[in-house]
């Protein structure tokens, strides 16, 4: 009883309501001019964005910025967060993107979904919800990466967009469970993108120690309270520091700046699946 008890108080927070995977909606859609079939060849490299737009309070400003900076010009993949259905269908249309998007949460205020989206040029081929531990200390609210395997020419590689806990809702070490929930999932997978605000930069070593190349380790701050925005990848033979950077006039349509990275995708490294 316990249990049950604890189990209702933790999805009825105090901010909304937390999805249990039985009941979570999903929302997706191929983009119009690309097919599960198409055979595009593999690209030299991709272009990589994350952007945490703000509650999805200002899309249209998203959306311009999206197509109107070069640096966040046709991105290949787009992580977004603090996402709900219709915003993350009205940017994917006006870019072109397939696209999927999972809540973590129901939130009273507006009445609106939030949690992350994963937009895409290339063919998405499967996807899935991924719960993170722990919950907000005050609210009880969750937080969850949305997880999807995307084509890109010849590969399968395995894509999240994440959003770990504030510093005012988890500590430290239980941001750093967070995203090794995620790493643990990755660690099956050659070719992995982990992308998204991770609300703060001391994880990156974490990831790091697992074998991950931290793409942003270096870049400017993201929203005035640090750099919290970040990439992390492993099965690409990142030989040298690619370019990297954040969109100042992202500004206008959240409180994050959007990030970037060009990832190379010339050569391969060969995968050694981790002991069962």
């Amino acid at each position: 009883m316990a249990a049950v008890a604890l189990a209702t108080l933790l999805s009825a927070c105090r901010t909304g309501r937390n999805y249990a995977d039985d009941e979570v909606p999903r929302f997706a859609a191929a983009a119009p001019a690309l097919a599960d079939g198409d055979d595009k060849a593999m690209p030299d490299s991709l272009r990589l964005v994350t952007f945490n737009i703000k509650f999805a309070d200002k899309i249209d400003e998203a959306i311009r910025v999206l197509t109107v900076d070069r640096a966040l010009y046709q991105p290949d993949l787009l992580f977004l967060q603090e996402m709900d259905g219709p915003g993350t269908a009205k940017i994917a249309a006006a870019l072109g993107m397939a696209y999927v998007y999972y809540p973590a949460t129901h939130r009273r205020r507006g009445d609106r979904d939030f949690g992350n989206a994963l937009l895409s040029q290339w063919p998405i081929v499967s996807d899935t919800r991924m719960v993170l531990p722990h919950h907000a200390r005050t609210t009880g609210a969750q937080r969850s990466a949305t997880v999807a395997t995307v084509r890109i020419g010849h590969r399968l590689v395995r894509v999240y967009s994440v959003h770990l806990g504030t510093l005012a809702e988890i500590s430290h070490s239980e941001r750093r469970n967070q995203l090794e929930r995620v790493i643990a999932d990755a660690m099956s997978h050659p070719y992995v993108i982990i992308g998204g605000d991770m609300n703060s930069a001391g994880v990156g070593p974490i990831a790091r120690q697992h074998g991950f190349t931290w793409l942003t380790a270096g870049i400017p701050r993201t929203s005035i309270i640090g750099r919290l925005d970040h990439f992390f990848v492993r099965g690409f033979d990142v030989l040298q520091q690619p370019p990297v950077g954040i969109s100042r006039a992202s500004r206008a349509a959240s409180d994050h700046n959007a990030v970037w990275a060009i990832l190379p995708m010339v050569s391969e490294l060969p995968f050694r699946r981790p002991p069962s």
